[in-house]
């Protein structure tokens, strides 16, 4: 078992500044906030698309240096400073995806990517390019990641430092992006019920859905953590969908969920839907959605595809270990493979090493 039930845990005794502290009602009535690329950084995109695509090259097989981005490397810095120390989160519009193929699109999203940070792995295949459609597979099947369907997403992060996506193509009706301030939650239970509150920063137990840990967790089909975490004066946040708490609970010698351990999670989910805590918005094809899995949460509502597969809502993603990363609490050090900042680390062991689905 995971030695995370070892230590204890500090909880902050009061309301908290930190990165990702925002207010959805400054961002939820227009896209004031969305960056957009400027025409020297699509230009250069483009070029190094041409650049990869004539040396017979394609993602995720070639390095950061095929595919050269010669001076836009301060609004690449631009938009990590802000994951770490701003919002946590960012959408940059403006790539023409209409004007490349599936294979240039991948390029130009792995291209862009190796400049940004190193890639995860995102499953026990080692797959470091992700795409996310629905497989028509059943949610409630304890072997099936929730994304793999249509159903919705509920607030959520990811087991890397930072979540990027591309949007390929939307959906015929539904599939909004959403995001929620893990710091205004906290704020905002802890006005509500500093008592339950405070069971958030003890070790919860996760379904691993079939995925092996490292070699160095043990054998449990189950990862303990918890849900907050505070260290270093940040608050850092661990939680997977909320069905993998409770499908976790079927295993033998698995903590068990109490009660009150239930109560927070329903008083988080409560939370996170309140209108000053978290917004949705509608991505476009070509638009890069990044965010700080520590200090924003991000969820998909349901939605209704296309019969054609070409025209299913596809988005490709990474999971990415970024160079201005945060210290992570030590508990973290089996799941994360390390604490340290700035260095790989995060991801799902990959018993079965590939590279993309």
């Amino acid at each position: 078992m995971s030695n995370s039930t070892n230590y204890s845990f500090a909880v902050p005794e009061g309301p908290i500044e930190n990165p990702g502290l925002w207010h959805a009602g400054d961002f939820c009535d227009s896209d004031h906030w969305v960056a957009r690329w400027s025409g020297q950084a699509l230009a250069e995109l483009t070029a190094a698309v041409d650049a990869v695509a004539r040396a017979g090259k394609s993602a995720p097989n070639f390095s950061e240096d095929d595919f050269p981005l010669p001076s836009i490397s301060a609004e690449l810095r631009e938009t990590l400073d802000d994951l770490e120390t701003g919002n946590g989160f960012r959408v940059v519009r403006g790539i023409p995806l209409d004007d490349f193929s599936e294979t240039e699109a991948e390029i130009l999203f792995w291209g862009l990517m190796m400049h940004l940070g190193q890639p995860m792995t995102q499953n026990a295949s080692g797959h470091l390019l992700g795409h996310v459609r629905d497989l028509g597979y059943d949610v409630n099947d304890t072997k099936v990641r929730n994304y793999q369907t249509t159903a919705e997403l509920f607030f959520h992060n990811d087991a890397c430092d930072v979540l990027m996506l591309m949007c390929r193509r939307v959906a015929r009706t539904g599939g909004r992006s959403r995001v929620a301030s893990i710091p205004a939650m906290f704020n905002a239970m802890w006005a509500e019920d500093p008592d339950l509150t405070r069971e958030l920063f003890k070790p919860f137990a996760f379904d691993r859905r079939g995925e092996p840990g490292r070699p160095d967790e043990g054998p449990e089909p189950y990862f303990v953590l918890p849900v907050l975490s505070y260290h270093g004066g940040l608050l850092t946040c661990r939680m997977p969908p909320r069905a993998y708490v409770e499908s976790a609970q079927r295993f033998d010698g698995v903590p068990p969920l109490t009660e009150k351990m239930s109560a927070a999670l329903d008083l988080m989910d409560r939370t996170l839907v309140r209108p000053e805590i978290s917004f949705d918005f509608d991505m476009q094809p070509g638009d890069i959605q990044l965010i700080n899995n520590y200090c924003v949460f991000h969820s998909r509502t349901a939605f209704e595809d296309f019969d054609v597969f070409e025209r299913k809502r596809h988005m490709l993603r990474a999971w990415l270990s970024v160079p201005n990363s945060r210290p992570l609490p030590p508990w973290f050090a089996e799941r994360w493979g390390s604490v340290a900042p700035g260095v790989p680390r995060g991801g799902i062991y990959a018993s079965q090493p590939q590279t993309a689905t």
